[in-house]
């Protein structure tokens, strides 16, 4: 039987026995992560640079759609195409970053070169599975945000509530989709059913990891200890674990 416990304490056991290289490749997600968070700040600045003189052009025009017009959609484009490229280069960031806790569960060394061939190879899959699983979460938050200023004080606070139970629900439901496409190369679809499946098989334990998750990530409520705690502990130790639990929940 799976043990959220156990997977906590296996996934310490190896970390602490292999320090290093797990602060290594925690180091190198989170610098890309925050180069691509940069990335992404500038095209958003560029965007805005660019596009508020062509609305204001399309607004002053007389009607006709002429050259500001055409000017913000390739904007719009731009901006959707870099966005999609930062989304893909993440996902492919987070699966090589998974492959590689992967491998040292099985006490298997990783080079920096094959994190790097690991990037293109989950890029597309985990790019998909946070697509479709931020839309099945999002959609209906996006929707009572935009119903319960309608619906009166008592009622949007009740639809609220329902909308955060929903969210826990479908974060429970979905914990596993990343680790199944990683661990076993599953197809977006796929990796969502078989995470559906494996927590209500396992609801307990996947309970039990993510409030063990909730208790370690306390110390990173405090500034500035959290930029070596996150990347250097908490997200090489949680990550581990779900890697773990998932292994053998499967």
């Amino acid at each position: 039987m799976a043990s959220a416990v156990q997977a906590f304490s296996e996934a310490f056991s190896s970390y602490r026995a292999s320090v290093v290289d797990y602060a290594v490749y925690s180091v190198i997600l989170t610098i890309a992560s925050m180069m691509l968070s940069f990335f992404t700040a500038i095209c958003l600045g560029i965007f805005g640079i660019v596009s508020l003189g062509s609305v204001a052009n399309v607004f002053a025009s007389d009607g006709s759609i002429g050259i500001a017009a055409i000017g913000l959609g390739v904007s719009l484009i731009a901006l959707f195409i870099g966005l999609l490229v930062v989304l893909w280069v993440s996902a492919g960031l987070h699966g090589a970053y998974l492959s590689t806790l992967n491998g040292f569960i099985s006490k298997r060394k990783q080079s920096l070169g094959g994190f790097a061939l690991c990037v293109p190879k989950f890029a597309t899959s985990l790019m998909l599975i946070s697509i479709i699983c931020g839309v099945l979460i999002g959609a209906p938050l996006v929707f009572a945000i935009a119903v319960a200023p309608q619906l009166g004080q008592i009622f949007s606070i009740v639809a609220m509530l329902l909308i955060i139970l929903y969210i826990a629900v479908a974060a429970f439901l979905l914990i596993f989709a990343m680790p199944a496409a990683v661990v076993d190369s599953k197809g977006p679809l796929s990796a969502i059913k078989a995470s559906i499946a494996m927590a209500l098989h396992n609801p307990l334990q996947v309970i039990i990891y993510i409030l063990i998750s909730l208790v370690l990530a306390i110390p990173a409520l405090v500034p500035i200890f959290n930029l070596l705690y996150i990347p250097l502990f908490y997200l090489p130790l949680s990550m581990s674990a779900l890697l773990r639990l998932y292994r053998v929940a499967h």
